[in-house]
């Protein structure tokens, strides 16, 4: 048997887990967290009946292929506002807009959002936690549940409630059919980011 060889170059790691954290602009530290970029939240307008569903963390330095100049009249993608209606504490953010971190975690595979929670199940990592939010029920459209950060930053500059989206606080759970207690209709749900 000959002698052994040196040691090979380290290889790019495999798999992982992405997420993205809503009102703040950077990732988690002290646990493997990196971040891919930050930015500000985008999503539909909440007065159009089409489009997406979905948030997206909308980079500050956006690259364009093919264009046409001016306002074509297509699906826009909106800036995203806080929108605190029951929570005072938090009410100085109302109408800033919405910052976001796009996180990469190497040593994990799996995310997951856990409402109602503020820590993780047995065996998760908690990335961050906060608040579920959504768009306002009487908007139109439909939109994700978001869990948005509980100690929320907001984009400096932006707050003159001229963007027609909104991160509205979900503070009710429709009693009929949950239990009531342990939940409680009066009270803010909650939310955990989870990886494992």
């Amino acid at each position: 048997r000959g002698r052994q060889g040196e040691q090979g170059a380290q290889g790019l790691p495999v798999g992982g887990a992405v997420y993205t954290r809503w009102g703040n602009t950077t990732c988690p530290t002290g646990q493997g967290t990196q971040l891919v970029y930050s930015g500000r939240a985008g999503g539909t307008r909440y007065d159009h009946n089409g489009g997406a569903a979905n948030h997206l963390c909308m980079p500050d330095d956006p690259d364009y292929l093919q264009y046409i100049s001016g306002v074509t009249n297509k699906n826009f993608v909106a800036p995203v506002e806080y929108y605190f209606a029951t929570m005072p504490s938090l009410s100085q953010s109302n109408h800033h807009n919405v910052p976001c971190a796009v996180c990469y975690v190497a040593t994990r595979g799996s995310v997951l959002m856990v409402p109602a929670k503020t820590q993780c199940h047995a065996g998760w990592t908690r990335e961050y936690y906060g608040y579920l939010m959504s768009n306002h029920y009487n908007n139109g459209g439909r939109t994700m549940y978001e869990c948005v950060d509980k100690d929320p930053e907001s984009v400096p500059g932006l707050n003159a409630e001229s963007n027609p989206r909104s991160f509205f606080d979900v503070n009710e759970i429709y009693c009929n059919g949950f239990s009531c207690p342990p939940y409680d209709a009066e009270k803010e749900l909650t939310c955990a980011v989870c990886t494992r």
